[in-house]
């Protein structure tokens, strides 16, 4: 498992929550930082902000290049699930220890967010279901969740319940919002709680208004605690 390194943004005073950000393929941390100014909390929410930067590997959809990423990506057909599942696995253990790293630092398991941007939510969402501490919810942007039939069999009890926020813009060329819908419907039958935001216009990007319905659901479920 590699040890990632990460920026943290920390609020004015002692934090008591955690949003870690997880970013797109060939993107880094830096690219996360943005989202942190949009995602405004209550006085009585004091937010930590982490932006892990993915490790630099050998990416075949980008012939060979090194480049950020969770894992390596060996075909754009989405039917073909041609990842290194090696990689992708070895990425889920580093944020569930990065979750885990927060909770010695004093913030509750449950007031911790995984929020992933594309090849970022695809972590995200997986890593969440898998996570043995319960968490205050997941948001996936602009992604899909290519292995969930696997990831349902090891699935944690305690984030059966676990709040799931999912954006995606209709004229996305990187990811059709078909397949996040297919993630949607996945979720909903296995009984998770789905918000489902689409947006029309928007591509494979991070829109003003999918952050303020990002923000509203956060501060929703931190308040449902």
């Amino acid at each position: 498992m590699k040890k990632l390194e990460y920026l943290i943004h920390e609020p004015s005073s002692s934090a008591n929550a955690c949003c870690i950000l997880l970013h797109g393929l060939g993107a880094n941390g830096h690219d996360m930082e943005a989202i942190t100014r949009h995602l405004s909390m209550p006085d009585d929410i004091k937010m930590r902000f982490i932006m892990p930067h993915a490790p630099i590997r050998a990416v075949t959809i980008n012939h060979g290049m090194p480049t950020n990423s969770w894992f390596d990506i060996k075909s754009i057909d989405y039917n073909d699930l041609s990842i290194n599942f090696d990689e992708f696995n070895d990425s889920i253990h580093s944020i569930l220890s990065l979750i885990s790293q927060q909770i010695k630092n004093g913030i509750s398991s449950n007031r911790i967010f995984l929020i992933g941007f594309s090849q970022g939510g695809v972590i995200a969402l997986h890593a969440s279901i898998l996570s043995e501490k319960k968490l205050a919810g997941v948001g996936g942007l602009s992604t899909y969740i290519p292995l969930f039939p696997q990831a349902q069999q090891f699935a944690s009890e305690v984030n059966k319940t676990i709040p799931i926020f999912l954006a995606h813009g209709h004229q996305d060329a990187i990811i059709p919002i078909d397949l996040a819908m297919v993630a949607k419907d996945m979720l909903q039958d296995a009984g998770y709680d789905v918000t489902w935001n689409e947006y029309r216009g928007a591509a494979h990007e991070v829109t003003d208004s999918e952050l303020m319905d990002l923000q509203e659901w956060m501060i929703e479920s931190l308040n449902n605690n």
